[in-house]
């Protein structure tokens, strides 16, 4: 009902919420209850939402995770080969789930604050289309509008989804200053816009919280050679070599069917090699690459 407000677009799980249904935003470091001034908007990445909420939260989520609607599918291609009159480079471009996702969400941010003036935009940054989307809509609205956004990420080798495409963020801020370079250097960013902060994501503790895992790709069509590879690199160490290692899915592929098969393979090649592990030995990861 606030006419002036602030909104921080981020994402939820069900461990993310208390009893009370108070919000713990592990990206911000924040909680809804000791931040009562600011609205969050949410996304809900495992469709929860808690039967009991605080009032300056809203989640999106879907109906039924699992729901496939032909109709709607047809309708959308339709209605796609109408505004973009038969030509197939745009309905090829448009015709994808980003886009629709980042067009709902849009229109259902925009339709929740539609009697609001938002002061500031925080959002948990990382370029994707419907942050972008969003971002464009709430300064079209208003001008004034201070958006900002908070790389949260740790980088990672090919960063072109963050090529500068005239965005119109006011502020970004990152965690390193090699990060804040390659922004600036190579990907097309004003070093006005960038500013350099500690995390608020990730403390540094004395004991890693990424040690003694084995990280499959987080994009996984197929399984190619990883498993043929890591049986043979089994093979090349000495008994007892290494520490027990657990198989860690990306909560956003914990319900793949290829990640599940994986990791059940992963767990018996190492069944197989168990003299090469040692649960006494300094703890170490394994990393299957990024794709």
């Amino acid at each position: 009902k606030k006419k002036n407000i602030n909104v921080i677009i981020s994402y939820s799980y069900k461990k993310n919420f208390d009893n009370n249904g108070n919000f713990k935003d592990s990206y911000f470091d924040s909680n809804s209850r000791k931040n009562p001034e600011n609205i969050w908007f949410l996304i809900s990445l495992d469709n929860y939402v808690p039967k009991k909420v605080n009032k300056n939260i809203f989640i999106l989520s879907k109906k039924n995770k699992n729901k496939f609607s032909l109709i709607y599918l047809l309708k959308k291609i339709f209605c796609l080969i109408s505004q973009n009159k038969f030509s197939l480079f745009k309905i090829s471009h448009y015709c994808w789930y980003e886009y629709d996702f980042a067009e709902k969400t849009k229109n259902l941010f925009m339709k929740t604050f539609k009697n609001n003036d938002i002061k500031k935009l925080l959002i948990n940054y990382e370029s994707v289309p419907f942050q972008n989307y969003l971002i464009k809509a709430v300064k079209k609205k208003n001008i004034r509008t201070n958006t900002i956004g908070y790389l949260h990420c740790a980088p990672w080798p090919l960063q072109t989804d963050l090529i500068n495409r005239n965005i119109v963020l006011d502020k970004l801020y990152v965690s390193s200053e090699g990060q804040k370079n390659v922004l600036v250097n190579h990907l097309g960013w004003s070093k006005k816009k960038i500013f350099v902060i500690p995390s608020l994501r990730f403390i540094k503790k004395k004991k890693s919280e990424l040690n003694g895992f084995i990280f499959p790709p987080y994009n996984l069509i197929k399984h190619n050679n990883y498993l043929e590879r890591f049986e043979n690199f089994l093979k090349s160490v000495p008994d007892g070599y290494l520490n027990k290692l657990k198989v860690r899915i990306h909560p956003l592929n914990s319900d793949s069917a290829i990640h599940k098969s994986m990791k059940d393979q992963i767990d018996k090649i190492m069944l197989k090699f168990k003299k090469k592990f040692n649960k006494n030995k300094q703890k170490i990861s394994i990393f299957f690459g990024s794709a």
